[in-house]
């Protein structure tokens, strides 16, 4: 989602409250053929309110939820996906 959208006060929010409870695994192939998937920064090539919906959609799969955080020495994102 775009930074300067209207929902990114709540996107970041439900994004982070989410990324607190997800199984962290490591950066692999783990993503590939995921279900689900949102990156917080990333260009996920929907709509704010589609970003929302999938967010929310991933929130009810909460026991399957996963996420890997790129950190490289310019750039930090995190990615929650249900595989």
């Amino acid at each position: 989602m775009d930074i300067e959208a209207p929902q990114w006060d709540a996107w970041e929010a439900r994004f982070s409250e989410l990324a607190e409870c997800a199984q962290k695994v490591p950066m692999t192939g783990n993503i590939k053929g995921a279900r689900h998937y949102l990156c917080l920064y990333g260009e996920n090539g929907l709509s704010p309110e589609e970003e929302l919906t999938e967010l929310e959609s991933m929130a009810q799969q909460q026991q399957n939820l996963r996420k890997v955080e790129v950190d490289t020495s310019y750039w930090q994102d995190t990615i929650l996906f249900v595989p």
